[in-house]
């Protein structure tokens, strides 16, 4: 895959899920939507080479976290009344 290539699906996944919060190399979380309806996704990519290192394609992973984000909301809150 030539980098011109990466660069259209890179620019393709930021259409759909705008700037990513980088987490570490080659890993990254965004949301989508507002309010009630925002969903949270992380995202993860690396380089897929031959065995001499030849670049031969780009893995990407796409999870639905929106569940856990939100368990993490409510516990932080949880955690807020309790310190005040």
């Amino acid at each position: 895959m030539t980098d011109k290539r990466y660069d259209v699906i890179n620019d393709k996944l930021k259409e759909l899920f705008g700037e990513r919060e980088q987490l570490m190399e080659g890993s990254a979380k965004c949301s989508v939507g507002s309010g009630e309806e925002m969903r949270f996704y992380l995202l993860e990519e690396s380089e897929v080479k031959d065995d001499s290192g030849k670049v031969n394609g780009f893995y990407l992973r796409i999870q639905d976290v929106t569940e856990g984000e939100h368990e993490l909301k409510v516990k932080e809150e949880q955690i807020g009344q309790i310190t005040q």
